[in-house]
Formats: C-alpha cells, sequence, structure tokens
C-alpha cells in the first residue's frame, strides 16, 4: 500500500495510524455483518478462532420497530462468540498487549536510532532538561510559555512541528535546513511541518527557536492543547 502513495500521502497516513510502517498489518480483526447466518459459515468461524485464533466475530443486523411511535431502529446482536464470552474471551494462541509504551527510557528509545546527529542531539537536549515526551519521542520548546515546536525522533531523521504561524516562516526554515523543499505548511495553513537530519541543521533549528525567534511575532494564537501529538508518529 505505502508504494502505491507518494511521499506526503504515506506521512499522512502513517501519522493517522500512529505506528511504525514495520508494524502496519501485524494483526487484523475480522467482523461479519449480515441478516442471517448458515450452519456452515458459524462452524468456520468458530474453526478459524480456536485452530488459529484469528479475532473474528459475527454480528446480526434487524429492523426493530417500536410499537408505540412507529419508529425503526437498526438492531445490531453477536452471534459469534456468544454474548457472555465477548468480553472475556481471547483467541488461543495469541495475547494482547495492554501497553502501548514501546520502550521503557530514552536510551531504549534512541538506540534503534540509526541517524548520530539525531541521537547526540536528543541526548544533549535531554541532559540539558529539555520537555520530552518519551511515548512517540518528542523533544517541545516552548516561547512564553506555549509550545511552539516539537520534534520527533525517526529511525533516519527527525520530524519538525511548529504550532502556529510568523511572517515568512516558511522562508526562514528553508534558508536553514539540508532539505528545503520539505518544509510545508500543513492544517490549513495554521501550522509548519520539515524535517532535519544533519548536524548542521540541529545547531540551526536550536539557534532559531533558542535565540533568534525568541521575539518573533506570531500571527495567530497556538490552542494549549496535546491534539498536535497525535500527528507525529515513529515511522520511517
Amino acid at each position: 500500500l505505502f508504494q502505491l502513495l507518494d511521499e506526503v500521502q504515506q506521512e499522512a497516513l502513517g501519522d493517522f495510524l500512529e505506528v511504525e510502517r514495520d508494524q502496519i498489518n501485524r494483526q487484523q480483526r475480522v467482523i461479519l455483518i449480515a441478516a442471517t447466518y448458515d450452519y456452515g459459515l458459524l462452524v468456520a468461524t468458530e474453526w478459524l478462532s480456536e485452530k488459529y485464533g484469528v479475532d473474528i466475530m459475527c454480528c446480526r443486523i434487524a429492523v426493530a420497530t417500536d410499537p408505540e411511535t412507529k419508529a425503526e431502529y437498526l438492531a445490531c446482536s453477536v452471534v459469534y462468540p456468544a454474548p457472555e464470552l465477548t468480553t472475556a474471551a481471547v483467541p488461543r494462541g495469541r495475547k494482547r498487549s495492554t501497553s502501548i509504551l514501546k520502550w521503557g527510557d530514552w536510551d531504549t528509545a534512541l538506540s534503534i536510532v540509526g541517524n548520530t546527529a539525531l541521537v547526540s542531539y536528543f541526548q544533549q537536549q535531554l541532559k540539558e532538561n529539555r520537555e520530552a515526551y518519551l511515548l512517540k519521542r518528542i523533544l517541545h520548546y516552548r516561547l512564553e510559555g506555549k509550545r511552539r515546536w516539537f520534534v520527533s525522533a525517526r529511525r533516519a531523521k527527525a520530524y519538525v512541528w511548529q504550532q502556529g504561524r510568523f511572517d515568512g516562516d516558511v522562508e526562514f526554515w528553508r534558508q536553514r535546513v539540508s532539505k528545503p523543499d520539505d518544509v510545508k505548511p500543513v492544517k490549513n495553513n495554521q501550522r509548519i511541518r520539515f524535517f532535519i537530519a544533519t548536524d548542521d541543521d540541529f545547531r540551526r533549528f536550536h539557534q532559531a527557536v533558542t535565540n533568534e525567534l525568541a521575539y518573533v511575532a506570531w500571527n495567530e494564537s497556538v490552542l494549549e492543547d496535546e491534539i498536535d501529538e497525535v500527528e507525529v508518529v515513529d515511522q520511517e
């Protein structure tokens, strides 16, 4: 699927899924929906679940009518597995993960990153107690208390997300990164995203966000929430 998409589409899909590319399609779930089921299909469903651990469910739909109002509703009931087992059953031979944390500390999180410039920069920033989010390998940068940038570590480069806009920001960043064409407005032109990968990229980025842009005039306010953290994924 990824081979059918261009780079921008790959980024968008990866961001939506919030997983690394090699984690996509590792586990499937099958939900069958029909008005009726024959005996053979239900037997096959049970066989797939019991023998191969397929996460499969059969749901029956029907139209129900309220006798007083005559309003019609679409009713759905679970045929397989039995309703009383649905919440308790775990497919044989497979355990579900209850934790989404893929690493317990920053050393482990950075150990799979192949870019030494990126690792060195992150280690230095963490040593200086930079605000960070381990789950998604993110460093935060604030101005006047507001999160204006965050940098997410990937295997070969870092993904930078700028919250809000200032006049000339696209050209400003294009003059400071090794791949200027990657600097693009996103989110209805309310954000900027780009990538940094080299020692010079990280040095210029740090100089900009901690010094050059300290007193820049922003065109709009930044919503102080966690929504944009979801935009970044650890994907090659």
